[in-house]
């Protein structure tokens, strides 16, 4: 499972696979953990979509959308 930070571009990497909170709340973040530490069933869940999530990115893909970026630029 994740717990990451709502700030920068760490929400929009996550999406739903996360739970996202407040750096600076330490209440909110030790609430994330535990909420995932005593519901073994969260815990699974939050495994395979973290696993899931993953699987979306890639060095072939990424290698594949910088190309069409440069091919975008150097046409102009």
């Amino acid at each position: 499972p994740v717990i990451t930070s709502t700030l920068s571009s760490l929400p929009e990497v996550a999406g739903s696979a996360a739970m996202l909170c407040d750096p600076n709340d330490t209440q909110q973040l030790a609430h994330a953990i535990l909420s995932i530490y005593q519901s073994d069933k969260r815990y699974q869940q939050m495994s395979e979509a973290s696993r899931e999530r993953a699987e979306q990115f890639n060095w072939k893909k990424c290698a594949a959308q910088t190309n069409q970026a440069l091919v975008k630029l150097f046409k102009r």
